[in-house]
């Protein structure tokens, strides 16, 4: 990878983004090869993985039969019932989810699913039109996180395309940036920073339209499929996800974890409790030292730092991450000392790198992506990447 002035060159660049997408690249593949109709046999999940559960709700509603959709047991028989998958789901996802579930069980699975990665994936593209410097913005959805969620058919574009809008027009259009962080809450953990960004950025009408936003959407949820729901969800997944999280043996969930607990798991639960906490913190003070950067930069550094902070988050999710590494590694690569481009790349490739990583016994991921956070931190205060 040579350097052109202040960028990247363009073989570098391919070179990155396909290494950093070959896994997936693969899975397709693999998918490709074992297809038949809309299953994969032997494998007893559904192509795109996890849209299965986004259907599925929609089903649910459309059936009246919500009260399986946050117990377990009943929820994995409706699945099998309605499809005739056996792999291991279950409906993690707040109320309001099921307006997009509603909409989409509509139509047969194969075509929701079409729609669904089609829509959400050209939803992020618009979204992060505006952040993208140095590279064809088509790339955008087809970073190692965005590869990723297509393949699993999860949230990954319409979280980051809420979290890109709400920093895109919070300080021209606080309603519209509002009414995105509002939304966000469809998978509320991916917008644990946002919040404090907001607050430190002095964005008290953006934080207003949020707080509407949300308090309509929620009281909408319960208005249309009852409260009862919502009792279930705040009662029934925390348990179900600290199950997931405590369980023993070594599944494929874990593996797309770049989380400080989960990386340390293998080790001793109060070892990995107090690294959690450790590498939170950690994140939070680098959060905190961006704060006289513009809002645009600190955002990025927030959206990095949320999977140090969280001990339970996905790799597909990290549509973010990806892009704001990606634009500091193209566009201030010949300003980079060799040990912040490399670490810049292994956080940039992370989603998928941490699929090898976790059956390492060293606790990778979570380092790699501290470093990440700290050259990102370092880039943030010395300039705005943003127009």
């Amino acid at each position: 990878m040579h350097m052109t002035r202040d960028t990247l060159s363009r073989p570098g660049l391919i070179r990155l983004w396909l290494f950093g997408s070959i896994l997936a690249l693969g899975l397709f593949l693999a998918d490709l090869i074992a297809v038949r109709d809309w299953l994969l046999p032997g494998s007893g999940v559904a192509w795109g993985r996890d849209f299965i559960n986004v259907w599925t709700g929609g089903q649910l509603v459309w059936s009246g039969e919500l009260d399986s959709l946050y117990s377990y047991d009943a929820y994995l028989a409706r699945i099998h019932a309605l499809t005739g998958v056996t792999g291991d789901h279950n409906y993690s996802y707040p109320p309001q989810s099921l307006f997009i579930g509603a909409l989409l069980g509509l139509l047969p699975y194969w075509l929701a699913y079409l729609v669904w990665t089609g829509g959400t994936a050209a939803l992020f593209w618009w979204a992060a039109k505006p952040f993208v410097r140095g590279f064809p913005s088509v790339l955008v959805i087809l970073t190692p996180a965005a590869t990723i969620n297509l393949w699993a058919g999860q949230y990954g574009f319409l979280a980051g395309a809420l979290w890109l809008f709400c920093l895109r027009f919070a300080e021209k259009q606080p309603n519209v940036a509002g009414v995105s962080a509002g939304l966000l809450a469809v998978k509320p953990h991916l917008g644990l920073l946002l919040p404090l960004v907001l607050v430190l950025k002095r964005q008290g009408r953006v934080i207003l339209w949020a707080a509407l936003a949300l308090a309509v959407i929620l009281g909408l949820s319960a208005l249309v499929f009852g409260p009862d729901l919502w009792r279930a969800y705040m009662i029934e997944v925390p348990k179900t996800q600290a199950a997931i999280v405590n369980a023993p043996g070594d599944y494929l969930y874990f593996k797309m974890m770049p989380t400080t607990l989960v990386a340390f798991r293998g080790w001793s639960p109060i070892l990995a409790m107090m690294m959690q906490g450790l590498t939170a913190m950690a994140a939070l003070w680098i959060v905190w030292r961006t704060r006289a950067a513009p809002l645009r930069d600190m955002g990025f550094v927030a959206a990095t730092a949320t999977f140090l902070i969280l001990p339970y988050g996905f790799n597909y999710d990290m549509t973010v991450v990806c892009l704001g590494l990606a634009v500091l590694l193209v566009t201030r690569w010949s300003r980079l000392a060799t040990w912040e481009r490399l670490a810049l790349i292994a956080g940039f490739v992370l989603p998928q790198l941490v699929v090898g990583l976790q059956s390492v016994p060293l606790p990778l991921a979570p380092f790699i992506l501290l470093a990440a956070l700290w050259v990102q931190a370092k880039q943030a205060q010395a300039g705005t990447l943003w127009p």
